[in-house]
C-alpha cells in the first residue's frame, strides 16, 4: 500500500510528538537526579554540622559518603606537616582497610596525586595504574575485596590546610 501525505506528515507528527516526549522524561530523570543529589548534601551538611567534636564530624563525613556516592568504602586523611596521611576516620560497607591512626607515607597513593594538584583525582584501577604506590599490605587487602576504582578530594581548610577523603 502505498501512504498518503496526509498519513506521511500524521505518521511524522507522531514521531516529532514521541521524540519530544522522551526527551522530557529524560530531562525529568536528570533534574530528579540532581534534585536527589542536592537533598543528600543539605542532609550531610545539616548532620555535619551538629557537632563541633572532629572525630564525629569525621565520622559523619565518611558514614554519609557512602549512599551520596554509592560507594563501598570512604576514609578521611588529615595530611601532616611531613606529608603523611593520618587515617582519621574510615567507614565500609566491606569493613577497613586500615585501623584509625594509619599513616600513608608521604607521597603514595592517589591522595599524594591530589595533593599535588589541589583537586579531586579519580583512578579506575588502581592495580594497573602506573607509578600509583601503596603500603602492600594495603594494597593486597584493597585488591582482595575487589576495590580498584579511587575518587580522593582534598577537603581544603581554612588556611590550606587539607585533609583527604578517598572512596573506594
Amino acid at each position: 500500500r502505498i501512504f498518503t501525505l496526509d498519513e506521511v506528515q500524521a505518521a511524522q507528527t507522531f514521531a516529532d510528538q514521541a521524540a519530544l516526549a522522551l526527551e522530557c522524561a529524560r530531562l525529568y530523570e536528570s533534574s530528579e537526579r540532581r534534585r536527589r543529589e542536592a537533598e543528600g548534601l543539605a542532609r550531610a551538611a545539616r548532620v555535619l554540622t551538629a557537632t563541633l567534636d572532629a572525630a564525629t564530624v569525621a565520622d559523619r563525613t565518611v558514614t554519609s559518603v557512602l549512599p551520596m556516592l554509592d560507594a563501598p568504602y570512604a576514609d578521611l586523611r588529615r595530611l601532616g606537616p611531613d606529608g603523611s596521611l593520618e587515617m582519621i576516620a574510615a567507614a565500609g560497607r566491606r569493613g577497613v582497610f586500615a585501623p584509625v591512626g594509619h599513616m600513608l607515607p608521604p607521597g603514595m597513593g592517589a591522595a599524594a596525586r591530589c595533593i599535588r594538584e589541589r583537586r579531586p583525582v579519580a583512578i579506575a584501577n588502581l592495580h594497573a595504574e602506573p607509578g600509583f604506590e601503596l603500603p602492600v599490605e594495603l594494597l593486597t587487602r584493597m585488591k582482595d575485596a575487589s576495590l580498584g576504582a579511587v575518587l580522593t578530594v582534598p577537603l581544603i581548610l581554612g588556611a590550606g590546610g587539607i585533609a583527604m577523603t578517598q572512596d573506594g
